[in-house]
């Protein structure tokens, strides 16, 4: 009976001995997991607060006179276009403000709870009426009150990375001043 017991025993010890290698395992695998994933989202953090840096801040600028030339690229071969302009970070001095507004948030029309309210600048440049520009801010603290200062027509500088180029498919109030061709920033900063 002891033998029988004994025999149940050691198999019963050997499989809890491995149980518990594996659960230290996969405790190990998922703090891994964690530890990575904290530290991607702290690069790609892309909060905007004036004093916090993202992804974007260490992209280089391009200066461009308007949105003339990426509109002109665009419009001689699309896909080329978008290859040449999609991720580039650019600037604009002299951009005529059409609107501000409230941008669409798809996750926050789904429900989702957000900290902030998403701001954007529908905005022209003067090489180009059929072409224009739509940047999405930057979130930072006092943006809700600096939103409120943008006045259309005024003349402001823009920085953003160009995320999507593209015709109109959004209406604004002031529809008869947007052009029909889109070129689409965010990480935006306007001063």
């Amino acid at each position: 009976m002891k033998r029988t017991i004994r025999a149940l025993c050691v198999p019963a010890l050997l499989a809890l001995t491995g149980c518990q290698q594996l659960n230290d395992a996969t405790g190990k695998v998922g703090q891994s997991i964690n530890s990575s994933l904290s530290s991607l989202g702290n690069a790609l953090s892309t909060s905007g607060s004036k004093g916090k840096t993202t992804a974007a801040d260490n992209l280089p600028v391009n200066t461009v006179n308007g949105l003339g030339a990426i509109c002109r690229d665009y419009e001689v071969n699309a896909m080329a276009g978008k290859k040449n302009w999609i991720g580039k970070k650019i600037s604009i001095s002299n951009a005529t403000v059409l609107e501000t507004q409230e941008a669409y948030d798809t996750m926050k029309y789904l429900g989702a709870q957000r900290d902030h309210k998403t701001y954007a600048i529908i905005f022209q440049t003067a090489d180009t009426k059929y072409c224009g520009g739509a940047v999405l801010l930057s979130y930072y603290a006092g943006q809700d009150d600096d939103i409120l200062k943008f006045k259309k027509g005024q003349k402001v500088n823009i920085t953003g990375v160009v995320y999507d180029i593209a015709d109109r498919t959004f209406n604004t109030h002031n529809n008869g001043n947007m052009a029909e061709k889109v070129i689409k920033l965010r990480d935006g900063i306007v001063n």
